[in-house]
């Protein structure tokens, strides 16, 4: 697992700013990595609230989980697990591979899952939407099925 950029305004790379600006944010409201075998776990049990298929809304193709307090969102997804369409997600379960749908693959460095967390009541006025840190929620190994 390579974590390539990080939450924040003063993680975000200076050409994405404009991008940001364009959905409303400060700065990067998640957190990009790179797997090496592609394959993402889920770091929580939780609820599945939504598959999207590939929108164009900057996320592509993803997948929203509740768990407890906060929405977990996987990103620029290839493909998801068809074990999601139960509507339960158990901590270290395989939920998809990450890909390269949506604008994150052209402005980033290829296929990566962006992941971000936003709590169930949301400060929407902080500058990322109400998402934060998802650094300082989860121990982002377990994505990687550590």
């Amino acid at each position: 697992m390579k974590i390539t950029q990080r939450f924040g305004k003063e993680h975000t790379a200076r050409h994405l700013f404009p991008l940001y600006a364009k959905y409303g944010l400060i700065g990067h409201n998640g957190v990009d990595i790179v797997f090496l075998n592609r394959s993402i776990y889920s770091p929580t049990d939780g609820v599945v609230v939504y598959l999207a298929p590939n929108y164009s809304d900057g996320y592509g193709a993803y997948v929203k989980i509740r768990a407890d307090k906060h929405f977990h969102y996987f990103c620029h997804l290839d493909s998801w697990s068809d074990e999601l369409k139960s509507g339960t997600v158990k901590k270290g379960q395989y939920l998809g591979e990450m890909g390269g749908s949506s604008l994150g693959n052209r402005f980033h460095f290829g296929a990566h899952l962006h992941y971000g967390i936003k709590p169930v009541n949301p400060d929407t006025g902080n500058g990322y939407k109400g998402y934060i840190d998802p650094e300082s929620v989860v121990n982002l190994n377990l994505l990687d099925g550590a």
